[in-house]
């Protein structure tokens, strides 16, 4: 059984660390339960430098397949094809704008009444462009 808490002592002997509100041993493998130390999984670790590749890479990736993709279309299909992605878009900012205005109270509800109408005349201009 580890030591009393009142001695703030790991298993070990030595002083633990209290971190993100519960008690670590001085080697951060141990975490304190309340009623016993429990073995904490160890953080995985990896380079700024390398995270930051891999994002613009996937980034450079998504572009060039877009660029890809646009290229085999004609300019009213392109026009379409960018109406489309700029009204899911703004149905998606309309959406989250809509969800956070939940938490605002009375003016919340005024901001998700404006936000439901913006979102009818959405899908209206949608339905009406993907009818002509």
């Amino acid at each position: 059984m580890g030591a009393a808490m009142e001695t703030f002592l790991d298993p070990d002997g030595k002083p633990c660390v209290f971190e993100e509100g519960a008690y670590f041993s001085h080697d951060r493998r141990l975490r304190w339960s309340g009623a016993a130390w429990v073995a904490v999984a160890p953080r995985r670790y990896m380079p700024v430098w390398l995270k930051v590749t891999f994002q613009i890479g996937f980034v450079a990736v998504l572009i060039y397949a877009v660029y890809a993709a646009a290229q085999s279309l004609s300019p009213t299909q392109a026009y379409d094809t960018g109406f489309f992605f700029g009204v899911v878009a703004g149905l998606a900012v309309l959406g989250a704008l809509f969800w956070f205005a939940g938490r605002w109270g009375g003016a919340g509800l005024i901001v998700r009444v404006i936000a439901a109408c913006l979102f009818g005349l959405r899908v209206i201009a949608l339905l009406a462009r993907a009818h002509s």
